[in-house]
């Protein structure tokens, strides 16, 4: 048996209520668990409490009108899908309503059960889409910032052996060379230079 998804209906009036969740009863594949919330404080109090996946939302409450009502659900609720649900058919607050977060305004008098379903299933899809692809930018992040450890790693390593070789050859050559001629000089030049270089890569190595 399939999980059943749980549906905020947030309607003021008893009458739509009670005919959006025979709605949700009557769906063809019965997978909904409806809740009833008449104001905009109890959706938010509802929503406080976790389990819902989706809401239906009239944007007119008691306690709070138009499209206010929608910006306060989905702040409290940013990552569940909210479907307007309005008896008002206005092409304006339809595109205002997507623009701020809705996955679809649906008009009271064109649903039936299947219909309402159907699109419910939609909004979920969707958004279980969009949250796989933000697992996947996030894993190739994650891939790239280890890729690219790795290399700052193989480098890292070269440049000490590097180091160690030119401070060996640097310290060979001060030993053979005369305590005050130019090739001691410069020997320990490039030691220390070599030494300061090394304190520099160390630091590098921290990063990785």
């Amino acid at each position: 048996m399939e999980p059943r998804n749980h549906v905020l209906v947030v309607e003021n009036s008893p009458v739509d209520a009670r005919a959006t969740m025979a709605m949700l009863e009557k769906a063809p594949s019965s997978r909904f668990e409806a809740f009833w919330a008449d104001s905009a404080r109890a959706a938010l109090a509802r929503l406080a409490a976790g389990g819902i996946d989706v809401i239906l939302l009239d944007l007119f409450l008691e306690d709070s009108q138009g499209l206010e009502t929608l910006d306060r659900v989905r702040a409290a609720a940013p990552d569940v899908p909210v479907l307007v649900v309005s008896s008002l058919d206005d092409d304006t607050v339809v595109r205002q309503a997507a623009r701020r977060g809705a996955q679809e305004y649906l008009v009271k008098s064109d649903l039936s059960p299947g219909v309402l379903e159907r699109f419910i299933l939609y909004a979920l899809e969707r958004c279980a889409q969009t949250e796989r692809q933000r697992l996947v930018e996030a894993a190739r992040g994650t891939e790239g910032h280890l890729v690219m450890a790795a290399i700052l790693q193989g480098m890292v390593e070269e440049m000490e052996s590097l180091l160690t070789a030119i401070v060996g050859h640097a310290t060979l050559v001060a030993r053979e060379a005369e305590p005050e001629s130019e090739a001691r000089r410069r020997a320990d030049e490039i030691e220390s230079a070599a030494r300061r270089l090394d304190t520099v890569v160390g630091k590098l190595r921290a990063l990785i």
